[in-house]
């Protein structure tokens, strides 16, 4: 989403002035050490073979809305799917979902798809995600800067930048409208793709096969040095 461009300059600016030994995005956040996140890449067309599928057991019962896959058709910027899946509840009416974590978040094939998954993952972008009302959803970016920069986790507010999920009166077509400063800056289709039996939906043909290249990225990990955020 359009907080991502943010995070990658500020991940190419941060990445210049690190020592030469630290220069492949080894910054540490909650002791993890993020060169444990890669990418690899998979035909688009196998999407569901290799993203995990949102459903009844790795969702929670409060966004059951969600289950399946689904592609940010209109997105400008180079991330393409994603999965609600292994989406913390934390039991105050909010969720919790690691936009950089394993199998769950899909890229563009390419430099830019690259550098965005390396500024995501640099600075753990995680969203919150609270229901507003019986048709929408807001969603609020939270960031943890490296230990040099104060190890914080950094809540974006809504003067800076707002992300909404609403819905339509198709199941699988949500709109995601953005705004920065309090300025509307746009609004993409949040289109499901794979329903959460893992079946493909009709969009998947009309909106994500005719839209997508012949591959895409998926970020992956290896063993954590810790336990997880």
């Amino acid at each position: 989403m359009q907080l991502h461009s943010t995070l990658l300059l500020a991940s190419t600016i941060l990445a210049a002035v690190q020592p030469l030994t630290k220069r492949d995005y080894c910054f540490l956040y909650n002791n993890q050490d993020c060169r444990d996140f890669t990418l690899y890449e998979v035909r688009s067309d196998e999407i569901e073979k290799h993203m995990i599928i949102g459903d009844s057991t790795n969702i929670p019962a409060g966004l059951s809305e969600f289950h399946g896959i689904w592609y940010m058709n209109g997105n400008p910027l180079a991330d393409e799917c994603l999965s609600f899946a292994n989406i913390k509840d934390n039991h105050d009416g909010t969720y919790t979902s690691r936009v950089y974590d394993q199998n769950i978040w899909s890229w563009d094939p390419s430099f830019d798809g690259k550098a965005l998954y390396d500024g995501v993952r640099d600075f753990a972008l995680t969203y919150i995600i609270k229901q507003t009302n019986a048709n929408s959803y807001h969603v609020t970016p939270t960031i943890f800067t490296p230990n040099y920069l104060f190890g914080q986790n950094i809540t974006v507010g809504d003067m800076l930048a707002e992300f909404d999920i609403v819905k339509t009166n198709d199941p699988d077509l949500w709109l995601r409208p953005s705004s920065f400063f309090k300025h509307y800056v746009g609004t993409y289709n949040f289109t499901r793709i794979v329903y959460g039996n893992g079946t493909r939906t009709k969009r998947y043909y009309s909106d994500y096969l005719p839209n997508i290249g012949n591959s895409i990225f998926l970020g992956i990990k290896g063993a954590f040095t810790t336990a997880g955020l």
